[in-house]
């Protein structure tokens, strides 16, 4: 036992112990530095109260608590409540984490991933968010500023009620353009897309319904930020109609850049009626935003000089059997040959004169001023013709003829308009061929048509044949287009 002096109070070791008469409240610590209860302090005043503490570096601390505003222990953060950086567990605050906090904006944490409840993002699922939830029933959002979604999140560009696309007008063409996202739906199945070895298709695909008001030339552009690949189909969804003819191998599908970008299809005719444009992704993860731009131009007739304007110019004429016999003439609108009288034969560009029964004979033009026609003497087989790529639907001429066979018309014996195969010369069709039922003579000019849907865009020789070799056979044709 020591005296403190002046202050009137005694100490006694053991760590240390005071009781100060000018200070009864003081704390008075007992304990040691070392051994089993090294670091532990009692805590002691006058009045009697005590309590134990962890002892620090410098002795003394109180043990750390989350939640009491201080760093400690295994703590990654202490805000003394949540906060938005940190959780009320004293971790810090991740969307992702699966600990909920609201302070931080979360609604909902049900880890890194999107579920019926919640986004990725930590926001519940709501349509129009911008974010599309397949879990949730989504399948597309409005907020991407898609033309093919509802306000209910439902996609308009199915397979079963397939997106209009307007057509606006634009001096001689019509345009048409939109945007749209293809995500969630995969209606369509994968197939081989044009010379293709590999499937392509297997992504999320949009479906859009093209009327085609009159023959077209048809150029549809697909600008994608995603691997997309582009189809035209003449019903919505069905493979099996692929319209040939617009990309570069003569498919209906196009997949030719690799990645995102602009895939073209381009036809130089398409028939009057409704077609199906497919947008689909290449593969299983391709989905994304795109752009659909369409244009028509009207089509021009591939046939040239088919009003016989120009003489037998963009023609091809042959005679066979008895070409002395035969003249390829032309005619004005309302002139009249009389029997002998000379006029031109384009064949062998000779002055022949006109003879049989079928003189004096009086012409129609039924385009512009000039008709041609075919007349003869003796036996004779004319063939008028000219290759065309076929850039329209149909085939429209005018046609009249005089027969003097007593039989009538018989296969020695006839008119015919014949569509030929350039290569080998076959006929593939026969959009008149004069028999024993049509009648002798039809002297005013008849209107024809023929439907040329399946040779479009492909090349075909388009002839006039006159066939006589058993009485005298006259003919007049003008007019001929392909619309």
């Amino acid at each position: 036992m020591r005296s403190l002096g002046l202050l009137g109070a005694t100490c006694a070791c053991g760590l240390w112990a005071c009781s100060a008469i000018n200070s009864p409240a003081e704390p008075i610590l007992h304990g040691s530095g070392s051994g089993a209860g090294a670091g532990l302090a009692t805590v002691s005043t006058a009045t009697g109260t005590s309590s134990t503490s962890a002892n620090g570096a410098g002795g003394g601390m109180m043990m750390p608590k989350c939640g009491d505003g201080k760093l400690g222990g295994t703590e990654q953060c202490d805000d003394g409540k949540e906060s938005a950086t940190c959780n009320a567990d004293c971790t810090k605050a991740n969307c992702g984490d699966m600990k909920l906090n609201a302070t931080a904006g979360e609604q909902c944490d049900e880890g890194a991933m999107q579920t019926a409840t919640c986004e990725i993002t930590c926001k519940k699922p709501v349509c129009g968010d911008g974010t599309v939830n397949l879990l949730a029933t989504e399948e597309c959002e409005p907020g991407l500023a898609d033309a093919c979604c509802d306000a209910g999140c439902k996609a308009l560009a199915t397979c079963a009620a397939p997106q209009a696309i307007t057509l606006t007008p634009m001096g001689a063409s019509q345009l048409g353009k939109i945007a749209c996202a293809a995500t969630a739906l995969k209606q369509v199945p994968s197939a081989v897309c044009g010379n293709a070895m590999a499937m392509a298709g297997a992504g999320s695909d949009r479906v859009f319904k093209l009327t085609v008001p009159s023959s077209s030339a048809v150029t549809i552009k697909l600008d994608a930020t995603f691997d997309g690949m582009l189809r035209l189909l003449a019903k919505p969804c069905d493979l099996a109609t692929e319209q040939p003819g617009g990309a570069a191998d003569g498919s209906g599908c196009v997949n030719a850049t690799m990645g995102k970008g602009v895939e073209t299809l381009s036809y130089p005719a398409l028939c009057a009626g409704d077609y199906f444009l497919v947008v689909d992704g290449v593969g299983d993860m391709d989905a994304g935003t795109f752009t659909l731009d369409v244009e028509l131009k009207p089509t021009t007739n591939p046939i040239v000089n088919g009003g016989f304007e120009n003489a037998y110019q963009g023609w091809t004429i042959q005679q066979l059997l008895s070409p002395q016999a035969m003249i390829a003439g032309i005619a004005k609108n309302g002139q009249q040959i009389l029997q002998g009288q000379p006029v031109q034969d384009f064949a062998k560009m000779v002055t022949m004169p006109a003879q049989g029964p079928q003189f004096p004979n009086v012409y129609q033009a039924t385009e512009g001023t000039s008709v041609a026609f075919y007349s003869e003497s003796g036996p004779g087989d004319q063939h008028v013709f000219q290759d065309v790529i076929v850039s329209g639907c149909t085939l429209k001429f005018d046609i009249s003829w005089k027969n003097y066979a007593p039989q009538g018309f018989q296969p020695n014996q006839f008119v015919a308009v014949n569509l030929r195969d350039p290569a080998t010369n076959m006929i593939l069709d026969q959009p008149l061929l004069t028999k024993a039922v049509d009648p002798m003579m039809q002297q005013l000019m008849k209107p024809i048509q023929f439907d040329m849907k399946k040779y479009v865009n492909k090349k075909i020789r388009v002839e006039v044949e006159t066939y006589g070799n058993n009485g005298f056979l006259h003919a007049a044709y003008d007019n001929f287009r392909i619309e």
